[in-house]
């Protein structure tokens, strides 16, 4: 038996919480996730179109689609989310 939840169970929490309607899950689940989904976002954007693209704009797309989509979301383990 485990006497601490992992990260990843935590997210799982947070996740079906957020799917339940949980406003305040939904956005753990934002903060825990903003700084590394920023990191990729400027990377898969490139130095060129971050120019005319800012990062923070494509990121909060990114999370109102995710939040729409959380009903249909099913858990598939580690990194699913």
């Amino acid at each position: 038996m485990r006497s601490m939840a992992t990260e990843d169970d935590q997210t799982e929490k947070l996740v079906e919480r957020a799917r339940e309607g949980d406003r305040e899950a939904f956005d753990a689940l934002c903060n825990t996730h903003r700084v590394p989904l920023l990191r990729t976002i400027s990377r898969m954007l490139g130095e060129g179109a971050r120019e005319h693209t800012d990062p923070e704009d494509v990121l909060q797309d990114a999370l109102a689609r995710a939040l729409t989509a959380l009903p249909d979301f099913r858990w598939q383990g580690e990194g699913s989310f």
